[in-house]
């Protein structure tokens, strides 16, 4: 990001950005500013405000909306991702614990070798 504007923050926002400016890099203090209705058009040409932020552009949501509406149903429909066999499919399931020889079993152990090793067993 270059640059992040806060628009007309409110008191309570302010005096704590302040002191939290103080605690972050330079880089990202140069690039954050807190600026009114009336500063805004310095950082954003006119024209590409709105009419409520003190701009000349005119928005109209209902006709975006519908547009990403027809973007998204006259999409022609996405291919299936051919595989070329070295990419495993997703598809294919992973193994069970039998399959990796992953052992969930606690029948073959000593509770005397614990004693007899000098270890502390594991608190439950």
């Amino acid at each position: 990001l270059k640059k992040v504007l806060i628009v007309t923050a409110p008191l309570w926002f302010k005096a704590p950005f302040k002191i939290l400016r103080l605690f972050v890099r330079e880089k990202l203090r140069e690039r954050v500013y807190t600026v009114s209705t009336a500063q805004l058009s310095s950082h954003i040409p006119r024209d590409s405000l709105p009419t409520q932020l003190g701009g000349n552009h005119k928005l109209d949501h209902e006709a975006w909306l519908l547009r990403c509406y027809q973007s998204m149903t006259t999409r022609p429909e996405s291919p299936q991702p051919q595989y070329d066999g070295k990419t495993p499919s997703p598809q294919k399931r992973l193994g069970t614990t039998e399959d990796l020889k992953i052992s969930a079993s606690t029948n073959n152990i000593n509770v005397d070798s614990w004693e007899e090793a000098n270890l502390n067993p594991p608190s439950s």
